[in-house]
């Protein structure tokens, strides 16, 4: 069901404003929202408006270092996320209190100190060791020249060019007249010292350039390339270990993984609480909240106010008609994981109907045949149950954790009246007298379709009983019973005519009749005249969105036999790669046996898991489009109060 909400204005004075909003956080009954729109006299440039302004921008201000907090603990977890000890899958989280979690955001500060010195570091060295590896791969052409670089000068008359060309080339600047000295190479390139006389620079440069020589630019250094580059390599090697160190250093910090986990969770905390202060409307002395509160926390709130800060005052009251209050949906144990399904297409309209208790039975009947496998449904089943036991997950991964328990207990169900456990039939594992599967999907496939297809339409009409009830509690009786009803009363008349015989088929052709006649001669009631008759007429064309409807059920009966079917050949596979390997002397059974034994494993889980996305899937695509389109009223936005959401820890 749909909890009512009252909204709610609470002034206070500044002092007591931060107590509050620790209190209202840690109980997480209040959904706060901007309150500077409803202040009294906060039309701009008036002196509510301004001093609310100061305020605001100290709250922005801290909020921005909050951000900034959060932030950096992120980056550090993702950068030492390699060298963080490995969480098992199942662990469940560990459980502190909030004090213990704000009071680690120091220390995790000090970590992410530390981390963004060591990256410091670790980039200078970085860049300092490419700077030489580059000078040292200019030089590396030029290690055979045996002039130090600084002789290399220019004089009043000649200067001289470092550069490089092929050494078969050469004979062309002897014949130039090019004076020139060559040095050992690598390769078939030898560096060339070359004399440019000033008087003649430009025919000396050209006679070079069609000779092939490159001139080659050289970095300042001092003495011999060779003696520079052995240098060059040695510290090289040095900086390499420094990085090395830097990196074990890095690595180390990955001990204070628990740290930064805590830290994160309490800025989250810090953060969360300091969003919601910006949307106060504050002044010197005093501060005003506006928010929603459920009906049945409402005396709740008050007594956390009372206690908390005794000079204030709160007022509540209804949801004016142009106000969209946020969605709550209170519903039982069982019920509420479902809620999810119902979410992920849109949370239901406050002032409508929850439509979790009349969906989640049709969810896990067509969760169950579509799956319809027995064996899976356990995996699914013990898998979930293993998961929530251990990992005691919250919100949406409970939820769907939750959801996918039921469904492999549906899936067993089934599995067994029309279906298969592992890919394999039951009359083959059991024999021909095994009074189960009641319908065998792979055999009579024309009567499976049929089945599921009826289902389907049991949906159908229980969604127009919803929908009818909804409209007659609206006061749309109309509705109810010329759009509606009459088209139960159609299609109540059309089974019974099958269904009755002698004078009671009369019953039924006077109740289609009826049917008939409410939806053609009111249907079109909106227009007058003429077109009155034909709109109702035109209500008949109506029929092929309940074909539409019925037919996408067929899904059921696909999805369901895909899963059998790839079930049977996963074990085929296996049972081939098995009769291949027990050729193989003296150990080819056991070898055989655990060859299949790992296939079976990994195919039938990998089964499960595609299977299960695809039920979980269609199962939800068909409520959303066959069956809330008769009654369901989304547009709703979830009540998300003020309150203490972490990543790593739970919070006592």
């Amino acid at each position: 069901m749909i909890v009512p909400m009252k909204h709610i204005s609470l002034f206070g004075r500044k002092a007591d404003e931060r107590r509050i909003m620790k209190a209202l956080q840690e109980n997480g009954v209040v959904q706060i929202e901007c309150a500077r729109e409803d202040a009294p006299d906060a039309s701009e440039g008036s002196a509510i408006s301004t001093a609310a302004g100061l305020f605001s921008a100290e709250s922005e201000t801290e909020l921005s270092e909050k951000n900034n907090t959060v932030s950096r603990i992120k980056t550090a977890l993702g950068r030492l996320n390699p060298y963080l000890p490995k969480a098992g899958l199942l662990s469940a989280p560990q459980e502190r209190t909030e004090e213990e979690l704000t009071a680690a955001v120091p220390g995790a500060l000090e970590v992410c100190d530390k981390l963004e010195e060591l990256q410091k570091n670790q980039l200078s060295v970085k860049n300092e060791r490419d700077k030489k590896n580059s000078v040292i791969q200019s030089l590396r052409p030029f290690e055979g020249v045996t002039i130090p670089m600084e002789d290399i000068r220019p004089t009043k008359t000649v200067g001289f060019v470092l550069g490089l060309m092929r050494e078969d080339k050469l004979p062309l600047l002897d014949e130039a007249g090019v004076m020139y000295e060559a040095y050992p190479g690598q390769g078939n390139k030898a560096p060339v010292l070359a004399a440019v006389p000033n008087s003649a620079r430009e025919e000396t440069m050209a006679a070079l350039r069609e000779a092939g020589f490159t001139e080659s630019s050289i970095p300042d250094i001092e003495g011999l390339p060779a003696d520079n580059t052995e240098r060059l390599r040695s510290e090289v090697a040095s900086l390499e270990l420094k990085a090395s160190e830097l990196t074990e250093a890095i690595k180390a910090l990955g001990e204070e993984a628990d740290i930064l986990k805590q830290g994160l969770d309490g800025a989250m905390i810090e953060q969360r609480r300091a969003q919601a202060r910006c949307e106060l409307f504050a002044t010197r002395e005093t501060f005003m909240l506006t928010g929603w509160v459920r009906s049945d926390e409402a005396e709740k709130l008050e007594k956390l106010i009372e206690e908390t800060a005794p000079v204030s005052f709160l007022e509540m009251r209804d949801p004016y008609d142009d106000e969209q209050p946020p969605t709550y949906c209170r519903n039982s144990k069982f019920f509420a994981p479902f809620e999810f399904i119902t979410n992920m297409y849109s949370p239901p309209d406050p002032r409508g109907y929850d439509p979790t208790v009349v969906m989640t039975p049709f969810y896990l009947v067509f969760f169950g045949l579509m799956m319809g496998d027995t064996g899976y449904g356990l995996l699914m089943s013990i898998f979930a149950a293993l998961f929530i036991k251990l990992k005691k997950p919250e919100r949406g991964a409970g939820q769907v954790a939750r959801i996918l328990f039921w469904g492999g207990l549906s899936t067993m169900v089934f599995g067994l009246l029309a279906g298969t456990c592992f890919g394999m039939n039951w009359y083959d594992m059991f024999g021909e007298s095994f009074p189960f599967p009641l319908l065998d999907p792979m055999k009579d496939q024309l009567t499976a379709i049929i089945v599921y297809c009826a289902l389907g339409f049991g949906q159908i009409i229980v969604g127009m009983i919803v929908s009818i009830v909804l409209h007659v509690k609206r006061g749309d009786w109309q509705t109810a019973l010329f759009d509606i009803g009459s088209w139960l009363m159609i299609f109540a008349g059309a089974g019974l005519i099958f269904l009755l015989k002698g004078p009671m088929k009369y019953l039924a052709y006077g109740l289609l009749g009826l049917g008939l006649i409410l939806l053609v001669g009111f249907g079109g009631r909106a227009k007058k005249g003429f077109g009155r008759v034909i709109g109702g007429v035109g209500k008949l064309y109506d029929i092929t969105s309940f074909l539409s409807d019925v037919l996408s059920y067929s899904r059921v009966f696909a999805l369901g036999l895909a899963t059998g079917a790839m079930g049977s050949a996963f074990n085929l596979v296996a049972g081939i790669a098995r009769d291949m390997l027990k050729g193989i002397p003296v150990v080819g059974g056991v070898v055989s046996f655990i060859v299949a034994a790992i296939l079976l494993a990994v195919l039938h889980v990998f089964c499960v898991a595609i299977n299960a996305l695809g039920a979980f899937i269609h199962c939800a695509r068909l409520q959303f489009i066959e069956y809330y389109n008769r009654f369901y009223t989304p547009g709703g936005k979830l009540f998300a109060p003020l309150g203490i959401n972490t990543k790593y820890n739970k919070v006592k």
